[in-house]
Formats: C-alpha cells, sequence, structure tokens
C-alpha cells in the first residue's frame, strides 16, 4: 500500500461507468489491527462507530477550534508523559506535520496535524494510533 489520494468531497475520483468499489481502511490501534468499511466519511466517525459495535472499548475526544483531538482510544489513554498520536499515509500536506514521521513496511506515515474530525477514511487510506511521549 502506498499512499492515499483523494479528489472533491473526500471521495476518490472515478471514471464515469466505473462501479464504485468497496473501500477499505486498515486501522492499528495500539496492538489491534482493524480493517473497515470506508463508509464513514471521517476517521471521528468510524472511530465513534467502532465503540457502538464493541470493536473497540473507548473513544473521548476534546475540541479545539473545531476539530476533534482524542485522549481516549480504546485502551490507549493520554496522561501527562505520553498522548496519542495518529500517523497517516494520506498525501495531503493541510493534514500532517512533516517533521514527525515514520517508516513502516517502507510506507510513510507523518502525523496527524487535525482532528479526527478532518482525517478522512476512503482507500486505501491506513492510519496507525499509538501513544508517544510528548
Amino acid at each position: 500500500m502506498s499512499s492515499c489520494s483523494w479528489g472533491l468531497g473526500g471521495k476518490e475520483v472515478e471514471e464515469p461507468g466505473d462501479e464504485e468499489p468497496v473501500g477499505v481502511v486498515k486501522i492499528t490501534i495500539g496492538d489491534k489491527v482493524f480493517q473497515k468499511s470506508t463508509e464513514f466519511a471521517t476517521l471521528h466517525e468510524l472511530l465513534t462507530n467502532m465503540v457502538a459495535v464493541g470493536d473497540i472499548a473507548d473513544y473521548k475526544y476534546e475540541e479545539y477550534n473545531g476539530m476533534y483531538y482524542p485522549y481516549i482510544i480504546d485502551a490507549l489513554q493520554d496522561t501527562d508523559t505520553v498522548g496519542i498520536m495518529i500517523y497517516h499515509n494520506i498525501e495531503d500536506d493541510n493534514l500532517y506535520s512533516s517533521n514527525l514521521m515514520k517508516r513502516v513496511n517502507g510506507v510513510t506515515f507523518r502525523v496527524a496535524n487535525v482532528g479526527t474530525n478532518y482525517l478522512p477514511t476512503n482507500a486505501p487510506c491506513e492510519y496507525i494510533i499509538l501513544l508517544e511521549n510528548y
């Protein structure tokens, strides 16, 4: 999987007449890996659904400037010394901090600089959610 690209409205651009494929987004939360449908527009909506269907135990966030920043996702919880970091492979420089990145299996993941309600979940995007030191 390389990077995610998306067109207007956060949807993959399809040629006229093509059947729209059912996309899958891969989410790693701590040591748990999920393959989820891209029926939800944002990571916030997807995480909210994952709690509702019992995939994860909890999802709590605080709102700052209209963006949702999580402080609990499943067993991951912010403390005084560690915080939740969301890495993704979306190639949109409005959605990441270029200086904070990880390489996993040859793919570059950058830390999100926006809230979960601004992060799209259309395939083939991948998210890695970890606790890291501040």
